[in-house]
């Protein structure tokens, strides 16, 4: 044997010595036999533990493990020379000095070998599931294992290896007990507990889910006892939290706080409590440690025994304290996750009250599993109050889960105060207050005795009730059935919600109360929107209603209609509709109809958009009576820019320029674009915040023009465009509302400078769209001002109603914003009209017909009639400062 590893060594070395040695390698490899590579083995001891060392994995190390556990019954769980723990057989003992297992490891590198098939609790219990199952050990044997590896080294290292142990368990429960068992060794003591304070400032309570906790407890069988809640200042713990100062205690039966019971109740002999507040880094109890019983005999815990707890408690702060805040982010983490699904449930259901109420009683339930869950609504529209603050409740669904049945099944009640467990008293509190009540039935704390001894004695459940806030729209005046009123939106209680004993026993905690606010503003938000849902629908019900009954009204009746079709309509140039001199004085309101039908006959737009003749009769006269019977901007200012606009198209070269959807719509414009015009102008409007200005945020009135000639072409018997298609009545649509807001003189200034730039720098182009567009916007302009270009008796006739109405505009001003209005409004300085009216040629008029008669010299008239009409207004004025200087 040894002969055949000289060999084999020797080939070895010799083939080192050749250049491509792979192919002696192989010989001697296939030249090899089990024997002799165990014989090498054995003779060569360095290189044998070297390769177990770099070698030898977890799962080989198992399962060696295994094999040697079938034939010897248990393993030995041997020491390396520094105590630390070294499994598996001796031979390996000397060998095994490096990898998982080398003394520069801790007890946790140790720890983390393990299978892929094992789970843990924590590191230890690692040992204990999967390592030392495989050695047929105990978790007790593990605990005795680690307990006696920690008691071999001295004070320090010892603190240390219980410290690392801690520092990156974030699972409150394992590291809770890890502590106890850590604190158990430290302090040498029987068995210790360890309680966390939860609950509000005002109902701070212990809690602790380990109690008597021994160093070789199991942690599955200590979660299994049942959870125990010790109120601040009660007991020796609830002593140490409320005082925050250490408590030693030599003999626990001299000391009242001490509770026998539980030692008559499991038969052990508790003889002296070390207890000590734990507190973060801000001084504030956390919660409470205490160990019971010295283990080596002794009497008491010592003076070391506290200073050593009291260290290490510092470090337990700062884990306790990272868990809880991982914790916290888990359980923030599955409340938004709940909040958002039941956000997406709710609003789902935006117009059934019913459903919505369902779903935020099931969704309300399960969130903070509770037994049963009841929303009450608020009857809002009941007004048999009793007192200002008084609550009428409408509307109950309860939804309560009994005797393990988990069918949800939800009951619509009628709301008297004899339903059973609907506690009325404390929803009308909550309905009052607007304060959430949260009663625990379980603990006698000052803050529950008041509550039951207000709202009754037969309080025997744990209540959290919360109000449900929303903004309701109410509807403070109302005249007709027609009217809208004013519509106001007041916060207001419009529901509360109940829930009732949770399922795992446990009162409703601040973090309940947390979760259930922010599920209440949910829910507050749904039933707002169905309200606003059921709202704007009636609104929009009454709207309709209100369009039908305003387009009855609008509406030319189909009589005169008939009377107008029939009709012989005298020609354009007996009506003289083509004269830019043309005055509407000279005609009644009759002709003015004729006249308006002759426009759309001689333009061929009634045959192009195959408008029936009694179509086109009847929208003619419901634009005539839509116009309001004010001073200037009534149905004759209207019919008077649409024959200046006509005569444009027939005198220019207009309708080569624009088509006739432009034209036609142009034309329709003409005779809407003062619809409905109370006398008023935009800035009014705004100032006395009216309807319209709520509706439309600029060109106010304008936009309203548009609107109101909307709603007649939208009337079946209105509708001239009813043969148009749709992409033409949108075009027609279009323009008409550029037209219509360019009557704003406003607008009109901006895009006249525009315009004037174009024309100067001779890069108007009507190829381009805007500049199309801005050539539409202009023309209207001037057919809108047209009657500052009339013969100077037509334009003194129609001055004087423009100021008339203004004056009026003022007078209002005065009465009703308690302003002084402008000069050009005010009455008292009618005197200046002339002036004021030279200012209005001159800066706005004289520009726009100067401009447009460069681009169409046929109209250099109207130009030029702007000119006249200005020195007739200076020599007017001339005259009056003439008669002033006299006297």
């Amino acid at each position: 044997m040894d002969s055949n590893v000289a060999t084999c060594s020797s080939s070895s070395s010799s083939s080192v010595d050749i250049e491509n040695g792979n192919s002696c390698m192989e010989r001697n490899i296939s030249m090899l036999n089990p024997a002799m590579v165990e014989a090498y083995l054995d003779s060569h001891d360095e290189f044998t533990k070297h390769y177990f060392c770099s070698k030898i994995s977890p799962s080989h190390l198992h399962w060696w493990m295994l094999q040697d556990d079938q034939t010897s019954g248990k393993i030995e769980v041997n020491r390396m020379s520094d105590g630390r723990f070294s499994p598996g057989r001796q031979i390996l003992k000397p060998y095994i000095t490096g990898s998982a297992f080398s003394p520069a490891h801790s007890l946790e590198s140790f720890a983390s070998i393990t299978t892929d098939d094992h789970d843990s609790n924590n590191k230890y219990d690692i040992i204990g599931d999967a390592t030392f199952d495989g050695l047929n050990m105990e978790p007790e044997d593990v605990s005795c294992e680690k307990e006696q590896y920690l008691k071999q080294l001295d004070d320090q290292e010892m603190f240390m290896e219980l410290i690392k142990d801690i520092s990156e368990e974030l699972d409150m429960v394992k590291l809770t007990h890890k502590i106890l068992v850590n604190v158990s060794i430290l302090t040498n003591s029987d068995r210790c507990s360890l309680f966390l304070v939860r609950g509000s400032n005002d109902r701070k309570v212990l809690v602790s889910k380990l109690f008597d906790i021994t160093p070789n407890s199991n942690l599955d069988k200590a979660l299994s006892r049942k959870e125990i809640r010790v109120p601040f200042g009660k007991g020796i713990a609830g002593t140490a939290a409320a005082t925050g100062e250490i408590i030693n205690i030599v003999d626990v039966y001299n000391d009242c706080r001490f509770y026998s019971e539980i030692d008559k109740n499991t038969g052990y002999r508790t003889k002296s409590i070390l207890c000590m507040p734990i507190k973060n880094k801000s001084g504030e109890v956390i919660g409470v440690a205490q160990v019971i019983n010295k283990k080596s005999g002794e009497e008491r815990f010592t003076a070391k025994d506290e200073e050593v707890f009291k260290k290490y408690l510092v470090f337990c702060a700062i884990g306790i304290t990272n868990a809880d805040i991982y914790e916290t982010s888990l359980v923030e983490s599955q409340r938004n996750r709940a909040l958002l699904e039941l956000a997406h449930g709710i609003f789902e259901e935006q117009h059934d009250m019913e459903r919505i109420i369902n779903a935020i009683t099931v969704e309300a339930r399960q969130l903070l599993n509770c037994r049963r869950c009841t929303i009450f609504l608020t009857d809002n529209n009941n007004d048999n109050h009793t007192t200002k603050n008084d609550v009428i409740l409408g509307k109950v669904y309860d939804l309560d889960i009994r005797d393990g049945k988990t069918s949800e099944k939800i009951k619509r009640r009628i709301c008297t105060s004899e339903t059973e467990g609907l506690h009325f008293g404390l929803v009308r509190q909550v309905a009052r207050t607007g304060k959430a009540i949260n009663i625990s039935a379980l603990h006698d704390d000052e803050g529950n005795t008041n509550v039951i001894e207000k709202f009754g004695k037969d309080v025997k459940e744990n209540i959290l009730c919360m109000p449900i806030f929303g903004k309701i729209p109410t509807q403070k005046t109302k005249t007709t059935s027609l009217d809208f009123g004013c519509i106001d939106y007041d916060q207001k209680i419009i529901g509360i919600a109940q829930l009732v004993n949770k399922l795992d026993g446990t009162p409703f905690d601040s973090n309940d109360e947390n979760l259930f606010e922010a599920f209440a503003i949910f829910c507050g938000l749904g039933i707002y929107n169905c309200l606003m849902y059921t709202h704007v629908t009636q609104l929009l019900a009454k709207q309709n209603v209100a369009l039908e009954v305003l387009s009855y009204h609008a509406t030319a009746s189909p009589t005169k209609a008939n009377a107008l079709a029939r009709l012989e309509i005298p020609s354009s140039t007996e009506l003289n509709l083509t004269d830019f001199r043309f005055d509407d004085a000279l005609l009644d309101d009759d002709q003015s109809l004729l006249c308006s039908l002759r426009m759309f006959l001689d333009l061929e737009f009634i045959q192009r958009f195959k408008i029936p003749r009694q179509t086109m009769c009847r929208w003619i006269l419901s634009v005539k009576k839509n116009y309001r019977s004010v001073c200037y901007h009534n149905w004759r200012h209207a019919f008077n820019v649409a024959q200046m606009m006509f005569t444009i198209m027939k005198k220019t070269a207009v309708l080569q320029i624009v088509s006739e959807i432009e034209a036609f719509a142009l034309l329709i414009a003409c005779f809407c674009h003062d619809l409905d015009h109370r006398g008023t102008s935009n800035s009014f409007e705004l100032e006395c915040d009216s309807p319209l200005a709520k509706i439309y945020g600029t060109s106010t009135m304008e936009h309203h023009h548009f609107d109101y000639s909307l709603m007649l072409l939208n009337s079946e018997s209105n509708n001239i465009l009813a043969s148009v298609n749709d992409s033409d009545r949108r075009e027609i649509l279009s323009i008409m509302e550029h037209a219509v807001v360019s009557t704003d003189l406003a607008l009109h200034l901006k895009e006249r400078d525009q315009f004037l730039n174009l024309l100067q720098s001779k890069t108007f182009d009507l190829n381009r769209y805007d500049h199309k567009k801005l050539l539409k916007a202009m023309l209207m302009t001037v057919c809108d001002l047209g009657a500052i270009t009339k013969p100077w008796h037509i334009q003194y006739r129609v001055a004087l109603l423009v100021a008339e109405e203004f004056f009026a505009l003022g007078d209002l001003e005065r009465h009703k914003l308690k302003k002084q209005p402008s000069a050009m409004l005010d009455r008292n300085k009618s005197k200046f009209l002339p002036k004021m009216q030279i200012r209005f040629i001159a800066n706005v008029c004289i520009p726009i017909y100067e401009a447009i008669t460069s681009y169409f010299p046929e109209l250099n008239e109207l130009y030029q009639g702007a000119l006249n009409n200005c020195k007739q207004w200076e020599m007017l004025a001339m005259k009056q400062q003439q008669e002033e200087d006299h006297h």
